[in-house]
């Protein structure tokens, strides 16, 4: 119950921060750099009025994202901007938690909430195996 309540949290943060990061593009024409502060660029353009608190997992065994994560510890949202195009294209994501949200992928894989500026959409994807982060730009198949 609280691991879900606690996805809900991290998907709704993913959409605003989303939202943010394509303000911050309308305005300067690409995404934040990809670095350990992308949130704190976000806040300091105006996009985002804070960086949201880690989101803590129940469970040890759950990796999280450690791809330009912000906040660095405790359970951040990781980014990754694709250089090659001029950061004109971008991804944000964050370890989903809870057994509906893990169930949506086969056994072995794991779950995670990503925004794609490519798909223009957010949604659960799987990744093959709980340390393999969603880090390849492009189309993603959403559950």
């Amino acid at each position: 119950q609280l691991a879900r309540a606690r996805d809900a949290s991290r998907k709704t943060t993913v959409g605003q921060l989303s939202k943010a990061a394509q303000a911050y593009y309308t305005s300067q024409s690409s995404y934040p750099t990809e670095n350990a502060t992308w949130i704190t660029t976000l806040v300091n353009a105006g996009e985002v009025k804070s960086v949201p608190g880690a989101t803590g997992y129940s469970i040890t065994a759950a990796t999280q994202c450690d791809v330009n994560t912000q906040p660095a510890s405790g359970g951040g949202y990781c980014y990754d901007a694709n250089l090659a195009s001029s950061a004109t294209e971008a991804i944000m994501f964050v370890r989903m938690e809870s057994g509906s949200e893990n169930a949506k992928c086969a056994s072995g894989q794991a779950a995670w909430f990503l925004w794609s500026s490519t798909d223009g959409r957010a949604g659960v994807v799987c990744t093959a195996g709980d340390t393999t982060n969603p880090s390849a730009m492009g189309t993603y198949t959403y559950n």
